[in-house]
């Protein structure tokens, strides 16, 4: 699987995992750029009816074999 498609998967399954919790959100990507000239993408995840989201380098984790639950156990931790 490439990137991308890899990126789409991890959102739906993000998507799937909160609204399993009663969280309708949007959710954005994003590419953040450092100053080291290393760059991350970033996935925003903003509840449905709130102008505030949280950013996380979430796709770094899944990549590195993490579960999305466990990811979006910490999101909803936060």
């Amino acid at each position: 699987m490439d990137y991308e498609n890899f990126k789409e998967q991890f959102i739906e399954q993000l998507q799937e995992e909160l609204y399993g919790k009663g969280v309708e959100a949007r959710f954005d990507t994003k590419a953040v750029e450092k100053l080291n000239n290393e760059g991350y993408d970033a996935v925003t995840v903003t509840p449905a009816e709130s102008n505030i989201g949280v950013t996380g380098y979430a796709f770094f984790e899944v990549e590195n074999n993490e579960k999305v639950s466990v990811v979006v156990e910490g999101i909803w931790r936060f």
